[in-house]
């Protein structure tokens, strides 16, 4: 420390607080200072020393520090900022593309969201977008272009991926087929080999990923299998590889599906013979039924078509009744309600009939009572 940097002041103690001394200078100048910076033995009247200088050392050792600090925070939040996301297509199928991106970076800002486009319309966000790195798409038309672009919101911008032209298959289009196989015989498994790489499809896989189209196995258990359940990815067997690659297109799956449950066939078993028990029960309601119309009495005919069909009630069948006995009943009314309605012209018709032959019989009377007062002859054959 120099002496001529170096400054003695004194100082007389005016008033003494608890927090605050006020102490006066040689100038009758007031000075608040604070009281836990003095002897503890000072009082009213007591006259203090005090020496003042500049430590440059201490100077020179806070600024380094702050620069420090200062190239720290720059180097941390000044040079690094988010990276737009890169977007690639891994696989494409008739209906189905995989989409993957490398992972995000964030650099010092926050995640808001991860959000895909397609054809320049929000499709949604993706969930866990700090550990995701792939989505796949179903649902798409068959030789159709899409546009797809990836965009990131963060608490520092907004950073979008370039867009991805997507061109989804033709229906004879083998290449998007991705295979994985379970427990195979190798010359299955060799057969198999030869078919994908015939149409041009990717190698086999060992394991279930995102962009597996389909699963064929011989056995129905292993990790890879239960995998496959829970992805929803079809099961199918070598048949159905063999099928595409004679038809040279994508054919129904619906055929080739493996499955080799006892507890589906168990149930699959107990379910036709169900079917098969209600369909029985079905015809013998029908002919019951059926029998029962044709016994109607004719009295019962000219009734009106309510009291009709209440007498079609039978509490024996309630507890079968079904959309079939239904239709039934609804045919019988309508057959008997039109014989009702013909019977009834009929019955009209005939009436009318009769009158008119009253009418006639009335009008014919007086005339042939005239020509017999006349003397004129009235056979068919008399000559006038």
């Amino acid at each position: 420390m120099n002496n001529e940097n170096t400054r003695n002041l004194q100082f007389t103690v005016g008033k003494t607080d608890a927090g605050m001394t006020i102490l006066l200078t040689s100038d009758f100048y007031l000075i608040e200072f604070p009281s836990s910076l003095l002897p503890y033995d000072i009082e009213t009247g007591s006259v203090l020393n005090v020496s003042i200088s500049r430590n440059y050392e201490a100077e020179d050792k806070e600024k380094n520090e702050f620069k420090e600090l200062q190239t720290k925070i720059y180097t941390t939040f000044g040079t690094k900022k988010p990276t737009s996301p890169v977007l690639r297509v891994k696989n494409v199928t008739q209906t189905n593309v995989v989409l993957e991106w490398d992972p995000i970076e964030l650099a010092t800002t926050e995640l808001r969201d991860l959000i895909l486009y397609k054809n320049g319309s929000r499709l949604g966000k993706i969930p866990k977008a700090t550990s995701t790195t792939n989505t796949k798409l179903s649902g798409l038309s068959l030789n159709t272009e899409y546009s797809f672009q990836l965009v990131l919101r963060t608490s520092g911008g907004v950073y979008s991926s370039e867009p991805v032209i997507v061109h989804t298959h033709k229906i004879t289009d083998l290449t998007g087929i991705t295979v994985c196989i379970g427990e195979l015989n190798e010359n299955d498994k060799k057969e198999l080999e030869q078919i994908l790489e015939k149409i041009g499809a990717k190698p086999i896989q060992s394991e279930v990923k995102i962009d597996t189209t389909h699963f064929i196995t011989s056995k129905n258990s292993g990790p890879e299998y239960e995998k496959a359940i829970s992805m929803n990815i079809p099961i199918v067997t070598l048949d159905y590889i063999r099928e595409c690659n004679a038809k040279k297109k994508i054919v129904n799956v619906c055929k080739y599906y493996f499955d080799t449950s006892p507890y589906l066939q168990e149930q699959q078993g107990n379910n036709s013979e169900l079917i098969k028990d209600q369909n029985l029960q079905i015809q013998n309601l029908s002919k019951l039924k059926t029998k029962e119309i044709k016994n109607i009495d004719k009295s019962k005919i000219n009734k009106p078509n309510d009291e009709l069909i209440q007498e079609f009630d039978n509490p024996k069948i309630d507890n079968f009744t079904n959309k079939t006995l239904d239709e039934i009943n609804k045919s019988s009314v309508k057959k008997i309600s039109s014989k009702q309605i013909t019977k009834r012209k009929n019955k009209n018709s005939l009436k009318e009939l009769n009158t008119k032959k009253a009418t006639s019989d009335q009008e014919t009377a007086p005339l042939e009572t005239t020509i017999q007062s006349l003397g004129i002859p009235t056979n068919e054959n008399a000559e006038i």
